[in-house]
């Protein structure tokens, strides 16, 4: 993770992930971040939930701040975080398009079982 400059105003959690969108501003950085969160999902939706949307932000933040996607991400990943307080409303959808709006595509490939 590159270092960031912090003043002692900023809160640990403030600090951590303005280094964290800091170092997703790399695409390969990102999509890492993406794939471990995915394959780590915990078991309590409200807590996988809450992670994957933070991670959805922190990749957006990132993505946008390094000119790799417009501004309008924010609006994708917003569509997103209704979606998963409305069950039934088609969030893969939202998803998709998040990912589409920061430049990213979706590969599903066979894994272990």
């Amino acid at each position: 993770m590159k270092a960031v400059a912090l003043t002692t105003n900023e809160s640990t959690s403030d600090r951590w992930f303005e280094a964290l969108v800091e170092s997703l501003q790399d695409p390969e950085e990102a999509i890492a971040c993406l794939a471990v969160l995915l394959e780590e999902m915990d078991d309590d939706p409200t807590v996988r939930d809450r992670a994957f949307v933070r991670a959805m932000t922190a990749v957006t933040e990132g993505q946008i701040a390094a000119g790799h996607c417009p501004e309008a991400a924010r609006d994708a990943l917003q569509q997103f975080e209704q979606g998963l307080a409305t069950p039934g409303s088609g969030i893969i959808y939202a998803w998709v398009a998040w990912l589409r709006a920061i430049g990213f595509g979706l590969v599903i490939q066979q894994g272990q079982a």
